[in-house]
């Protein structure tokens, strides 16, 4: 039993005392929980429920369902068709009646089906089509492979099947092409011209239609991207003297683009979607405009971006009412209130045939306007009687119970003194009542207990909440060590299997004479020395990381020249670089300070990054970049290469023990799981830091090695010889 008890995780022990004690406050709740008041609580509460009753049927029900109705009439009287257009009148609707907070307009889908449009962004209507040109698609599919080869002839060559064609898909391929090539060859005004007849034409609603070969998403936002791009590099190429006369531009295009994409979400997949909205929010966290743009501008685009996310949170959540109910609705020419998240919608159907303005026709489709009130609206309308003149009694409040059944306003947990009232039709669903909020009107000896009470709840709450976090953690914990010790002695046996069995082969071969060419024999035995070379090298990199995970880090600090230690690490190198047939390319400076390091430590780290770049190098050897340089008083090593690269999910979890990517790349190269966990401690061992990203110029994996000046090195160099005293 003590065996047993000695291996449980010091973290569930003490999750299950911890447990242990929330269970015997919660015991001791339940025993204080039982205790009686007396007959003079029972007589006042009486009175309490009689007053109470009152006020609640008068005041709340009867006056707020008043108020509401009010309100709908105010919004339905502004939504008569008068010459108005219907976003015109929905917005005086809304400005009129307070209480709603958003108006949408309902439009009928091809299959007759109502659908809700936000009536600040309504959606694009798409351009008709015109008649296939078979001829100029076909140029079209020629130019896609040529436009590479020369895209100033392709420009050309758009730009002329453009004008030359009726079909709008052809057309729109062909400004498409067009931009595409005047970006490649840097022909920015052109590029931004092109994009812009497909803007400020019907072209912008048109989605390419030609299949699999074709794209979902309509032409406006390839042309709203490249409109992007232009100013972009406007920004970019005027630095930060002349940024400013093109940041309004850009910002301006940036929004643009993001409100357009939301009046054709209904045309777009919802992943191309999320896709156009990601791209206009990460220009917010460009390094180059955020230096470059003025603050002012910045806060102008964060705040449409957030607008519009706010519009499509809404839209979301009204766009969830029954479907049933809101098509009954709009057939049957009734005003109908329906219930969604949050709220509740009121459906004014509109006048069949209403005489429109020109400008609306994009709403030429409209049936019916729904008006959005949120729960919290409702409740300020509902219970404004009571708060204007007439008071409940004291200790008592109003708690206001949702469609759901939760409590939206006042403590559900409270005694309730009345019976629920529903507010009918004008709040469907949302009910009212009188509890008690303060015990101590009833019986002030309690209130002491009843503190008592509320105390041990909370402590009884966070016990247990503790006591799972702690579990859950202890087990996750335990379960994710276990299996990386298992990768880890999974690859090591086969990194140990691997040379040794190919060295058992060479020596039986040698030892039953089956070579007797001297040459052959040489090379039996310069393979066997490489291998054992490699099988040493493993295991000292094992008892370096052995040493490090003791805290007893083999490390010795003196100034010696980093650049130099990066050139012994090549030499060593370069007879499995060579063997690989990877190339490497070595840009050291001139102006490198010295450092306080430990060379062969820092010669590991850099076989170990080397080693990887190797591995993980494109097909047919691999190209490494490997830059020394100057970082302020630090000096930075870059070792960059040309392979896949890491996802960033996985940039933080390569420098742990024992890990190593999941992908199927990562399960065909040899390694035990300790290389980059070694290179981070002897790196944080130098007080430097090691960090990995995308590679600028081969767009693999970087690794980016910086040590501290001389000055830093010292301190860390005291310490670690006073830490091995």
């Amino acid at each position: 039993m003590r065996r047993f008890f000695q291996r449980i995780p010091p973290e569930t022990r003490v999750a299950a005392v911890v447990l242990g004690a929330a269970l015997l406050q919660v015991g001791l709740l339940a025993w204080l929980g039982l205790r009686t008041t007396d007959q003079r609580r029972a007589e006042l509460r009486g009175d309490l429920e009689d007053r109470a009753a009152r006020v609640v049927k008068t005041a709340v029900v009867t006056a707020g369902k008043a108020r509401i109705t009010v309100f709908e009439q105010l919004a339905q009287r502004e939504l008569e068709p008068d010459g108005r257009g219907i976003a015109e009148r929905v917005g005086d609707a809304l400005a009129r009646a307070s209480i709603f907070e958003a108006g949408y307009v309902v439009s009928l889908d091809e299959d007759g089906s109502p659908l809700l449009h936000d009536q600040r962004r309504m959606p694009l209507r798409p351009a008709p089509r015109k008649p296939r040109d078979d001829a100029a698609r076909a140029a079209i599919v020629a130019l896609e492979s040529a436009a590479i080869e020369d895209p100033e002839a392709a420009l050309s060559r758009c730009e002329a099947i453009a004008d030359g064609t009726t079909d709008l898909v052809a057309r729109a391929l062909a400004l498409q092409l067009g931009w595409r090539a005047a970006l490649r060859l840097r022909l920015d005004k052109r590029a931004l011209d092109l994009a812009q007849r497909v803007l400020a034409s019907d072209l912008r609603t048109v989605s390419d239609d030609r299949g699999f070969a074709g794209e979902s998403a309509p032409f406006g936002l390839g042309a709203a991207a490249a409109t992007c791009e232009v100013w972009r590099r406007a920004v970019d190429r005027g630095g930060v003297e002349q940024a400013g006369a093109y940041a309004s531009a850009f910002v301006q295009a940036v929004a643009e683009r993001r409100v357009q994409a939301q009046r054709m979400r209904d045309m777009l997949t919802p992943a191309d979607y999320a896709v156009e909205r990601d791209d206009c929010r990460a220009f917010l966290d460009d390094r180059l405009l955020r230096a470059t743009v003025a603050k002012d501008r910045q806060d102008r685009l964060r705040v449409t971006l957030d607008e519009c996310d706010a519009i499509d949170a809404r839209l979301d959540l009204v766009r969830g009412v029954d479907p049933l109910a809101l098509r009954r609705s709009v057939q049957e020419h009734v005003a109908e209130r329906l219930s969604v998240d949050g709220g509740r919608l009121t459906v004014f159907p509109l006048s069949v045939g209403g005489d429109d303005p020109a400008e609306d026709a994009a709403l030429s489709g409209a049936v019916a306007v729904a008006l959005f009130a949120s729960h919290s609206a409702l409740r300020e309308a509902l219970l404004e009687p009571a708060r204007a003149g007439v008071h409940l009694p004291e200790g008592v409040a109003l708690l206001v119970i949702g469609p759901d059944g939760v409590a939206v306003e006042g403590d559900d947990r409270a005694d309730r003194l009345t019976r629920l009232l529903g507010f009918g039709p004008v709040a469907p669903g949302v009910s009212v009542c009188a509890v008690l909020a303060d015990p101590e009107v009833l019986d002030r000896e309690t209130a002491a207990a009843r503190r008592l009470w509320l105390w041990i709840l909370g402590a009884a709450l966070l016990a247990v909440i503790s006591a799972s976090l702690l579990a859950v953690r202890s087990v996750m914990r335990q379960v994710r060590l276990a299996r990386m010790k298992g990768d880890f002695v999974s690859n090591l046996s086969h990194e140990l299997r691997t040379p040794l069995t190919s060295m058992r082969m060479f020596v039986e071969t040698l030892q039953e004479d089956r070579v007797t060419d001297p040459a052959e024999r040489r090379q039996c035995l310069d393979f066997i020395a490489q291998e054992t070379d490699r099988l040493a090298a493993l295991v000292d990199r094992i008892l370096q990381f052995a040493a490090f995970s003791r805290g007893r880090a083999p490390i010795e600090l003196r100034s010696a020249s980093a650049a130099d230690v990066v050139r012994r690490a090549l030499e060593i190198f370069r007879s499995r670089s060579e063997t690989a047939g990877a190339r490497i390319d070595v840009e050291i400076a001139a102006d490198v300070p010295e450092a306080l390091l430990d060379k062969d430590a820092l010669i590991q780290v850099v076989l170990n990054l080397l080693d990887n770049a190797v591995k993980y190098g494109g097909e047919g050897g691999a190209v490494i970049r490997v830059v020394v340089r100057a970082d302020g008083p630090r000096v930075r090593i870059e070792i960059e290469d040309d392979g896949p690269g890491i996802p960033e999910r996985e940039r933080e979890l390569v420098f742990e023990e024992f890990y190593r990517g999941d992908d199927s790349l990562s399960s065909s190269v040899q390694g035990a799981g300790i290389g980059l966990a070694l290179c981070r401690r002897i790196v944080l061992a130098h007080g430097g830091r090691i960090q990995v990203g995308v590679g600028r110029t081969l767009g693999g994996a970087s690794f980016a090695v910086t040590l501290p000046e001389a000055a830093v090195g010292r301190r860390i160099a005291v310490a670690a010889r006073e830490d091995r005293r």
